[in-house]
């Protein structure tokens, strides 16, 4: 696995072009910020894994 999460936007950029990314042991924040771009809070995130 890799040392860290990357979010991309391949449709209108590719995958070459990371917009932001997080170290492997934040995950959290980076899902996060992945269920907000999306438009879902946070508390969907964390029912998810309840």
């Amino acid at each position: 696995m890799g040392d860290r999460w990357e979010l991309v936007n391949s449709r209108h950029y590719g995958r070459a072009i990371v917009l932001n990314s997080w170290p492997r042991d934040r995950h959290t924040e980076a899902f996060s910020h992945c269920y907000r771009l999306n438009g879902r809070s946070v508390e969907d995130l964390l029912a998810a894994f309840r």
